[in-house]
């Protein structure tokens, strides 16, 4: 994978962020717990942690050479030494059981070629009571001339990345067989997101 395509992604949809963080906000319903987001398309984290949400924050990234990138994102925002880093795999093997209340894991959805989205292992990620969402979108907040400006740019460099589209209907298929669909609920508010509460 290319990586500076996914760098090129994280600074095109950066006026996204704290509108996206919003809704995740709104999703989780709380103010504290220990937050993670994971894979190649994190960014969201640095605007949950200026807003005060979370009281601890880990990024897990791949593919490898991404957590340098992100390191240095860490260092510009003025979080050096307040936001946990680490390079992953798409397995997350790197972790224990039940250690976050809260776990983002954006563009998850889109790219099966690229890596598999693990469900039960994010799903053995989460405290009791947590949430998980998992999928990708800009949420129901970011406003349209922010959408209108990054459309065509976001839509080339996703399709470089390797995306594919995934509907409600395909992506039930992918859930059933993990057997959390107790735990589930699909969300189409501002993309398409699962979400998983323990």
């Amino acid at each position: 994978m290319d990586i500076s395509l996914l760098k090129s992604l994280y600074e095109l949809w950066k006026p996204v962020f704290p509108h996206l963080s919003l809704y995740i906000k709104e999703v989780y319903g709380r103010g504290g717990g220990d937050i993670i987001e994971v894979g190649p398309f994190c960014g969201t984290i640095f605007s949950l942690k200026a807003s005060g949400t979370g009281e601890t924050h880990t990024l897990a990234t791949f593919p490898k050479g991404m957590g340098r990138f992100f390191k240095d994102e860490i260092e510009t925002f003025g979080f050096d030494g307040r936001i946990r880093i680490l390079e992953c795999d798409d397995a997350f093997s790197c972790f224990k059981e039940h250690k976050f209340d809260l776990i983002i894991y954006r563009g998850a959805l889109f790219f099966p070629d690229f890596f598999k989205v693990d469900y039960n292992g994010i799903f053995r990620m989460l405290k009791k009571g947590g949430v998980a969402l998992v999928g990708g979108g800009f949420g129901k907040y970011t406003p349209d001339e922010i959408l209108k400006e990054i459309g065509r740019a976001s839509k080339e460099l996703n399709i470089a990345v390797g995306k594919k589209e995934v509907d409600h209907k395909e992506l039930l298929k992918r859930v059933i067989p993990e057997g959390l669909h107790k735990h589930i609920e699909i969300s189409n508010e501002g993309g398409l997101w699962t979400i998983l509460r323990r």
